[in-house]
């Protein structure tokens, strides 16, 4: 029985033995399968990857090692090219935007971009009240139809001498050098030659702008009011024909650039902000499609998130009195969600009626 057992754990032995041979041997015939880069785009068009792909080459040209060396980006199909609004004044710019209606109405797959959340704060209340405004740093990976993009020289780290060294790349860019179609005057032109330590900050602010440029699916309208800093770069889009100059008062201008969207797409837009967590934006869309309940919801959700990171003991119980005032007009889960804001914020006596009404006592 003993030698049964020692010759019948030898046969498995050996069998195991050859399996293994047999599989390692079939995972060397296996061949290593190819890397592929995805270079086609299935969801903008060629005349917005274009200068997305001029600003890559940019960031290449300066920054070889600050970047991975892809492929460009093709689509499979045209469009209207980016819009540059040098001449339009701010009054202009808005009237451009929807020229049939004195309240300024957006959509929901439209975007105003901005720099950081002081800038956000520093929009005139028709933009900041009416349209979805995102930092560009929210802004990545999600997409809409229509993008404006808002200050974003004005706003930016990087003074006029950083944004000049984009005069040095006119010729490889293939640029037209014939005189261009609005007035610098005024303007300083000099060429700032290229320090990748003296002018490291491009690095982000190239970057930052190639995130803006391609969260749009049909139309980006640029937009800026620093005629200094914006200069470089505006003049390298339109000489190189990337980008199109265009002004409220030209015959051919589109008649309103802001569209109207149904409950339907706004409710879907607020879903997917409050997924990314953007509970003020996920707001506004659940109030554009007349839920009540959900855009309350969302209001708290950001007034607690806001009390959590506060630094203040008081601001904190401020911001928490504020997220139950929102939660408790939220229906019955936002209710309860409200009983914990009031305990945070130290209103005993309305987390004590809170409870008996929901009957929690």
């Amino acid at each position: 029985m003993l030698s049964h057992q020692v010759d019948l754990g030898t046969a498995n032995g050996s069998s195991t033995c050859l399996h293994c041979i047999l599989e390692d041997e079939h995972r060397q015939q296996l061949a290593q399968p190819d890397m592929k880069e995805l270079d086609q785009n299935y969801r903008t068009h060629n005349a917005i990857l274009a200068p997305a792909n001029a600003v890559l080459s940019l960031l290449l040209e300066f920054f070889p090692n600050g970047i991975d060396r892809l492929k460009q980006e093709q689509g499979f199909f045209d469009g209207p090219k980016p819009a540059l609004l040098p001449d339009t004044d701010l009054h202009e710019f808005l009237s451009l935007i929807r020229e049939d209606n004195p309240r300024i109405e957006f959509g929901a797959m439209q975007v105003v971009l901005v720099r950081d959340g002081a800038a956000r704060d520093r929009l005139p209340p028709v933009l900041k009240d009416s349209a979805l405004v995102l930092t560009i740093a929210e802004a990545k990976g999600l997409e809409f139809d229509d993008v404006f993009v808002f200050n974003f020289f004005a706003d930016s780290p990087a003074g006029d001498r950083e944004w000049r060294t984009m005069y040095g790349k006119m010729g490889s860019m293939g640029c037209n050098m014939d005189g261009i179609s609005y007035s610098t005057t005024g303007v300083k032109k000099r060429e700032q030659a290229f320090d990748a330590t003296e002018h490291s900050i491009l690095l982000a602010e190239l970057k930052h702008l190639y995130t803006a440029i391609t969260r749009a699916r049909c139309r980006v309208i640029v937009y800026d009011d620093d005629r200094e800093k914006r200069a470089p770069m505006f003049e390298l889009m339109e000489r190189a024909g990337l980008m199109e100059v265009t002004s409220v008062n030209e015959e051919d201008t589109p008649g309103g650039f802001a569209t109207q969207s149904s409950v339907a797409e706004w409710y879907e837009q607020g879903v997917v902000f409050e997924e990314n967590k953007n509970f003020k934006q996920a707001a506004h869309c659940f109030g554009q499609a007349q839920d009540a309940e959900m855009q309350q919801k969302m209001l708290g959700y950001d007034a607690r998130r806001n009390a959590q990171r506060s630094p203040t003991a008081e601001e904190r119980q401020a911001l928490m009195f504020d997220a139950g005032f929102h939660l408790v007009q939220a229906g019955e889960d936002g209710a309860v969600e409200a009983l914990e804001c009031f305990d945070l914020a130290n209103e005993a006596d309305i987390a004590a009626g809170l409870r008996e009404k929901l009957g929690l006592c």
